[in-house]
């Protein structure tokens, strides 16, 4: 059963500051990191640039889409040099928290928003 998403993603300022939905926040950092952790930065252009390298990471063949093969791909090529999750989160509960244009595709620039 997919989870709430879209509506994390859309309502997040608001669901952060609530103590009762604390235990759901990891869920929703996994999702909006692919499961791998990404350091915080005060400054948001700092931020996004960083988001913005790590989607082009994820997108190995360039073609502006981020498929659940080249997450797949990613994780293992990162693994052990950084903190993740065990295992990928579901992959369409990711396309439902980055797919802002509900196009159905995970696209690099959704995915930094996101991020």
């Amino acid at each position: 059963m997919p989870m709430a998403t879209g509506l994390y993603r859309h309502f997040y300022e608001r669901f952060r500051r609530l103590d009762e939905l604390r235990p759901c926040r990891r869920g929703v950092k996994d999702l909006a990191l692919f499961g791998v952790e990404l350091p915080l930065f005060a400054d948001t252009d700092v931020a996004n640039k960083h988001a913005s390298q790590r989607a082009k990471e994820i997108d190995a063949d360039s073609d502006g889409i981020i498929s659940k093969a080249e997450v797949e791909a990613y994780r293992r090529k990162i693994g052990g040099k950084t903190k993740m999750t065990a295992q990928l989160p579901n992959w369409q509960d990711l396309v439902y928290f980055h797919d802002l244009n509900d196009d159905g595709n995970l696209d690099v620039v959704e995915a930094v928003e996101n991020m």
